[in-house]
């Protein structure tokens, strides 16, 4: 790297405006990081949009089957914690993916067991992010969604349910106990 850094000061602005031209040409990364990088928030706003029609794509493809891949829905989570890291973003993308695969579980009654395993770690991994926040604001902010996720009805295929309502208990700011009686649950 530093052997490139080298090289690059050598180079005149024209001659380092036409190299990133080249890469971003060349290279679907280094377009979106590049245009982050120019753009700022708005950038990562247009590349968070783009990744949550991918992960919708994974659940309701315009034609054939949904593909419910971990893999590709990992490999967005990996973009955008490099692109958005610092930013709300990151967590943006996991609650939307929990809220696009319990909608597909409640209308389709089922999921694929790897993709269901992956969803309830994903939830999980929100809740954990939440709980290391010193105040409210952010779970404030996500309170609804997060709660409707755990409750979407005929979610029950894989122990899934019974996983959602767990993990959202362990928020520090719910209260357990009334949330499981609002579902009429009763505590194990």
């Amino acid at each position: 790297m530093l052997e490139i850094k080298k090289k690059l000061h050598g180079f005149s602005k024209e001659e380092l405006v036409e190299l990133v031209a080249e890469t971003v040409r060349l290279s679907k990364d280094a377009r979106a990081y590049v245009s982050i990088r120019l753009e700022g928030e708005t950038g990562l706003q247009e590349w968070v949009t783009e990744a949550q029609a991918l992960i919708d794509k994974e659940f309701n493809p315009a034609r054939g089957f949904p593909k419910l891949r971990p893999a590709t829905v990992k490999k967005i989570f990996t973009e955008v914690n490099r692109l958005g890291k610092g930013t709300i973003w990151p967590l943006e993308i996991m609650v939307f993916f929990c809220e696009t695969a319990s909608d597909y579980i409640h209308y389709e009654g089922d999921i694929f067991e790897n993709m269901g395993d992956f969803f309830t770690n994903t939830f999980e991994k929100v809740i954990q992010l939440l709980n290391k926040e010193q105040t409210p604001e952010l779970f404030e902010k996500y309170q609804a969604r997060l709660e409707a996720v755990a409750k979407k009805p005929n979610c029950h295929c894989w122990g899934i349910q019974d996983s959602l309502v767990g993990s959202y208990t362990e928020l520090k700011w719910v209260d357990a106990d009334e949330f499981l009686v609002d579902l009429n649950w009763k505590k194990a």
